[in-house]
């Protein structure tokens, strides 16, 4: 699974969950303006999970290429 495809699946997810997506804005507005120290470390947690997942993916989908030979 590419990025590109993994950035699509998130896009559809919230142009088919309008109040998840809301929620989500909202929230993210009050953390920017009230707390934007949690906010940063919200977002670097985030951005570390996102690209474990995507080496992970990445990873597992290069069997034409193993890494422990």
């Amino acid at each position: 699974m590419s990025l590109s495809a993994i950035i699509t699946s998130i896009v559809m997810y919230f142009q088919k969950n309008l109040a998840a997506s809301l929620a989500i804005v909202i929230i993210l507005l009050y953390l920017l303006f009230r707390r934007p120290k949690i906010l940063v470390l919200i977002l670097f947690i985030a951005c570390i999970l996102g690209g474990v997942l995507y080496l992970s993916i990445y990873l597992s989908s290069c069997r034409q290429f193993p890494l422990w030979q």
